[in-house]
């Protein structure tokens, strides 16, 4: 993996490069006309027990029936707030890449079209805490959601590891 070769801080730091460039490559690859879409998305992340943050990510799709696409997601989450056992403020990184599926739960057809999907992948945390020494880790990734694609707009629920809620707000290339 690239982010293993590279010091933990610079993995974060470089994570806006990236969004810029998977962003370019998006006209690249529609031009090509292999049914690939890009879908960058913003949102708002909460804790299942504490802190609130942001969620930023870019979704690769690929159509594969009328009705299930595989999908990918680099994503990067940053929350922060009161722990909740603790009562301690900390802040909480997250840079996931994860790999999985979508199924539309209406044809094709429809201009709005409902799906869920389900995604697995690594986690890279970074937590730092004001009581303990930083903690840094890699783990298992999971993503889920509920969403609805009108046009090339999207709007869902999700949950994403390690602990966030997500309202998430896309647009298809």
């Amino acid at each position: 993996m690239l982010i293993a070769c590279v010091s933990t801080k610079k993995a974060i730091m470089n994570y806006p490069r990236l969004f810029v460039i998977l962003l370019l490559c998006t006209h690249q690859l529609k031009a090509q006309n292999n049914e690939l879409s890009i879908m960058p998305s913003i949102g708002f992340a909460s804790g299942l027990f504490d802190g609130q943050g942001y969620y930023i990510g870019v979704n690769p799709v690929k159509k594969l029936t009328d009705r299930f696409s595989a999908e990918g997601q680099i994503s990067f989450i940053s929350a922060s707030g009161a722990a909740f056992l603790s009562g301690t403020q900390q802040n909480v990184q997250s840079l996931g890449m994860l790999l999985g599926g979508r199924f539309y739960l209406n044809s094709q057809e429809n201009k709005t079209r409902f799906y869920l999907n389900t995604l697995i992948g690594l986690n890279y945390n970074n937590t730092e805490n004001e009581n303990r020494p930083r903690i840094e880790e890699y783990a298992l990734a999971l993503s889920g959601g509920v969403f609805v694609a009108l046009n090339k707009t999207t709007i869902g629920l999700g949950f994403d590891t390690p602990q966030y809620f997500m309202l998430k707000v896309g647009y298809m290339f």
